[in-house]
């Protein structure tokens, strides 16, 4: 509990993450995306948080935000070999 007598109900990106993953399984592709672009609001920093959504995206027919976001990802980790992979398969079609 906080200070100011309320509850702290945060996620950790990897909750975030895993409930995308979870939704996505469930074939509920407009929430999951809705989960992963708000973790990569809440994480800014965070690589893998942009590569799921990207592949996310991706799954969703909207191939130009999902290379928006795959370049994201490798600005935030130049050594994410999935980003890089995606990014040369949808480039090269």
């Amino acid at each position: 509990m906080q200070e100011n007598g309320r509850f702290d109900f945060s996620l950790a990106e990897g909750e975030l993450n895993t409930m995308g993953y979870y939704l996505l399984a469930q074939g509920k592709k407009a929430e999951a995306l809705e989960i992963f672009k708000l973790n990569t609001t809440e994480f800014p920093l965070s690589w893998n948080a942009f590569d799921s959504y990207a592949e996310a995206l991706e799954g969703a027919g909207q191939k130009n935000e999902s290379i928006r976001h795959y370049k994201r990802s490798l600005e935030l980790n130049a050594e994410n070999v999935h980003a890089k992979e995606r990014l040369k398969s949808l480039t090269e079609k």
